[in-house]
């Protein structure tokens, strides 16, 4: 897993805090789809704070959720305290250990671009029962317009090298010879509401922002603050697309 992944261990009660959760409608569709039944034996690749981590609480399922980051494994744990069925194990997916083709179902939101490509879908597959499946679950930013065209100016300002009309992470498809094949795929849209202090603590969470060090990224969340709240009434709508893609291990 990329090192850089491990950034968000630095700022764990920021990442439970304004990092948003799934939407309405993707566990349904993905049980579904993976015709999954209680108490499905599950792998969550890369559980953060615990955004997605109950996706399939209605199954009872015997979950393990993955993380190497030991705050937010900790947060993400007290999230799920309540809920029996789940295991926990600060790791990253290529250091994991696990018994061969274990899984109903392994899924990665928001995290599988963290992953080696050498190792990613090889180890899935392996991972996976014959026939079970495999969901990754990616966000990536709808229409880029006002608030997010007039913020542009803020990053040529404080961080240039920042200023770019980002599509998300972008991941390769599987190999033919890997043995999974992609059986459905779908999109999820909604709006997420922030106030001018919740969307400069979500901008704390992002890696390429961390990176920017403590002083220039206070100036740039100074100014991104000020942005919103002299011409967007202190409020930013962001427009958020989830692609999901389910694959299915066929060998």
């Amino acid at each position: 897993m990329n090192n850089n992944s491990l950034s968000f261990d630095t700022v764990a009660s920021a990442y439970a805090r304004f990092r948003p959760g799934p939407p309405q409608g993707l566990s349904p569709w993905i049980i579904d789809h993976a015709q999954l039944q209680p108490g499905a034996k599950v792998l969550e690749i890369g559980c953060g704070t615990g955004q997605a981590t109950l996706l399939f609480k209605a199954l009872n399922p015997d979950q393990t959720s993955i993380d190497p980051g030991e705050r937010l494994l900790e947060i993400c744990q007290s999230v799920c305290r309540a809920h029996a069925g789940y295991q926990f194990e600060c790791a990253t997916f290529e250091n994991y250990n696990s018994s061969f083709e274990a899984f109903d179902l392994i899924y990665a939101a928001t995290s599988f671009h963290w992953v080696e490509a050498a190792v990613g879908y090889r180890k899935v597959a392996s991972l996976l029962k014959p026939g079970a499946h495999f969901a990754v679950i990616v966000d990536r930013p709808a229409a880029r317009t006002g608030f997010f065209t007039d913020v542009q100016s803020v990053y040529q300002r404080h961080a240039p090298e920042l200023k770019k009309s980002s599509l998300g992470p972008q991941l390769s498809e599987p190999e033919a010879d890997v043995g999974l094949e992609l059986v459905a795929r779908t999109s999820f849209s909604r709006v997420i509401h922030y106030t001018a202090d919740e969307y400069v603590g979500l901008l704390g969470t992002f890696s390429d922002h961390i990176a920017l060090g403590d002083n220039r990224l206070a100036a740039l969340q100074k100014s991104v603050r000020n942005l919103i709240n002299k011409k967007y009434s202190g409020r930013v709508e962001k427009p958020l697309l989830t692609d999901v893609s389910l694959y299915r291990r066929i060998t």
